[in-house]
Formats: structure tokens, C-alpha cells, sequence
């Protein structure tokens, strides 16, 4: 053990120690952006802190955005741009309800799969998704700014029910 001690092997061992440092943190870097960069990864922590931190589900902002357009159609007072709320926030429902994991091409696949429980008010939603495919498939049916009003109260309470607000 006593030949560590030479001046010529300690600077070498120097060398060797500074290099093993290099590639000891180049390797944790990679493995960091591996980790960053696996979708498992995201899925397992980072939805989770999101969710503890903001209080609320992972994803929401994007669909809170569009819940401000909806409100911004709607506030317009034009025909043409309540329709459109009213329209966008049918779909906005549809695709929250889609995260959750129920499966359906169109809102009634989708509200067909769900209970009481889980959306108390389902029956006003409902009616609500009548009046939006009569909007859709019936194009000179008049909406007031009001009637909007209504059914996007609707659309709001549900969406409040699932916890997006």
C-alpha cells in the first residue's frame, strides 16, 4: 500500500478520479433525460405532483382554456357565436369524459355509460346535448343569448360535478 503514496501515482490517480467524476455525471445526466423523456415516467410521478401541487387533475388547464372560449362565444351575444358555445362545450364535455376513461364516438356513447353517481345531473345533460344536435342538425333553429346562457350552465355544472373546476 505504500506505493500510493508516490507523488507520480497520486497525480495519476488524480486523473483518474476527475475522469471517473466526468463520466459518473455525464451518465446521470443521460439517465435524467431518459427519465424525462419515458411517457411511463410522466404517468407515474410527474401527473401525480402536478395533481398534489395545482389541486387539481392533471390536464385541466387545456381544457380550462377552452372553457374560456366557450364563455367568451358566449358572451358576444350573437346567434351565430352562442351556438358555437354551446356546440364547443358539448365537445369539451365529451372529451373530459373520454380522460376518464369512457369510451364512445359521440356523447351519447359516452353518457350512456355513466351513472347518477358520478354525474348527478346527467338528465339536465342530456337535455342539454338534445338542444346542441337539434343546434347542429337543424340550422335555422333559433337560439337567444339566454337559452345559451342556460344550456351552458348546464354544461358548467356538469363539468364542476367532474371536478375540472
Amino acid at each position: 500500500m505504500q506505493f500510493l503514496l508516490y507523488p507520480e501515482l497520486t497525480g495519476a490517480l488524480f486523473i483518474v478520479k476527475i475522469v471517473f467524476i466526468v463520466i459518473s455525471v455525464v451518465l446521470a445526466g443521460g439517465i435524467l433525460l431518459l427519465y424525462s423523456k419515458a411517457s411511463w415516467a410522466k404517468y407515474k410521478y410527474y401527473e401525480n405532483y402536478t395533481e398534489f401541487f395545482a389541486y387539481r387533475p392533471f390536464g385541466v388547464r387545456k381544457e380550462f382554456k377552452k372553457w374560456i372560449g366557450v364563455i367568451k362565444k358566449l358572451e358576444t351575444g350573437k346567434e351565430a357565436e352562442c351556438k358555437m358555445a354551446v356546440i364547443e362545450a358539448d365537445d369539451l364535455l365529451k372529451e373530459v369524459l373520454q380522460k376518464m376513461n369512457y369510451k364512445g364516438d359521440f356523447l351519447d356513447d359516452v353518457l350512456a355509460q355513466i351513472d347518477k353517481k358520478v354525474l348527478p345531473s346527467i338528465d339536465q345533460v342530456l337535455k342539454a346535448h338534445e338542444m346542441r344536435n337539434d343546434i347542429v342538425h337543424n340550422p335555422g333553429r333559433n337560439l337567444t343569448p339566454d337559452q345559451a346562457r342556460n344550456i351552458i350552465r348546464v354544461y358548467q355544472k356538469a363539468l364542476s360535478e367532474l371536478e375540472m373546476f
